[in-house]
């Protein structure tokens, strides 16, 4: 099975760390076992307890694969590497394999090398990467 359902989610919050009005949008889509979970805008103490309901949905269908796509993250806070903490634990207490996707994005690369958290999760800098031996969805 292909593509079986897209659901968006959009977290307004205060100030920016830009003095932009923050944003995050959380879309996922699911491949047959795999759910990839794209995150994008600020991930940080206003809107990160929003992200890990978002995921739980969406584990709610059962599967083998989540990945949670940061590639177009604009900032990641440490409220958000928590969360992503949080949601690596919750996969793995629900047998599903987790993988996160940075792309080559420095403003998520580099909190997680900083805090060595890019040791501790399972870091992948494309989706086709990330997805390993799973059949690669059509995007």
């Amino acid at each position: 099975m292909l593509h079986t359902g897209v659901w968006s989610w959009i977290v307004e919050g205060g100030e920016g760390h830009g003095g932009a009005s923050e944003e995050l949008v959380v879309a996922s889509r699911r491949f047959g076992d795999v759910v990839v979970v794209s995150v994008s805008g600020d991930l940080d103490m206003v809107t990160a307890p929003q992200l890990q309901p978002a995921v739980e949905q969406c584990l709610a269908g059962g599967g083998a694969l989540l990945v949670i796509d940061l590639s177009g993250l604009t900032f990641l806070g440490s409220a958000g590497l928590k969360v992503l903490l949080d949601i690596c634990d919750l996969a793995s207490e629900q047998a599903w394999a987790f993988r996160v996707v940075v792309g080559e994005n420095r403003q998520v690369i580099r909190p997680l090398e900083i805090t060595g958290l890019d040791t501790v999760l399972p870091v992948h800098h494309s989706l086709a990467q990330a997805l390993g031996g799973h059949r690669r969805p059509e995007m």
